[in-house]
């Protein structure tokens, strides 16, 4: 879709299919950057993060109380459609150990 007129393809140069790329001289390491490397964790101090004193920390975590459980049977039947529709075309889930976690938390949340 370029319009190269005769002048601009014969300056273009692709190379050959087998051919190895040329190699270029390394240059040797920079002495300054060996000596920041050594002293990163110093001189990067307060980029990444405020320092201690200006970080704002969260005073509190959200103190709404959880929200009720549903019936135990209500959440049996939703685990069990689960099982059986989503669970078996994506099983993202071992279901032996979240059933378990879900048997935890009725032990210590009983619904009301």
């Amino acid at each position: 879709d370029i319009d190269l007129d005769a002048a601009d393809r014969q300056s273009i140069q692709i190379p050959s299919i087998a051919s190895a790329p040329k190699l270029r001289k390394r240059l040797p390491p920079n002495p300054e950057l060996t000596r920041a490397r050594l002293h990163v964790r110093n001189l990067s101090k307060g980029i990444w993060q405020p320092p201690s004193q200006h970080r704002i920390y969260a005073t509190s975590v959200l103190e709404c109380p959880a929200p009720e459980l549903p019936p135990k049977t209500v959440t049996d039947r939703l685990l069990h459609s689960f099982c059986n529709s989503a669970h078996t075309m994506f099983p993202i889930i071992h279901m032996p150990s979240f059933q378990s976690a879900v048997d935890d938390l009725y032990r210590v949340h009983p619904p009301r």
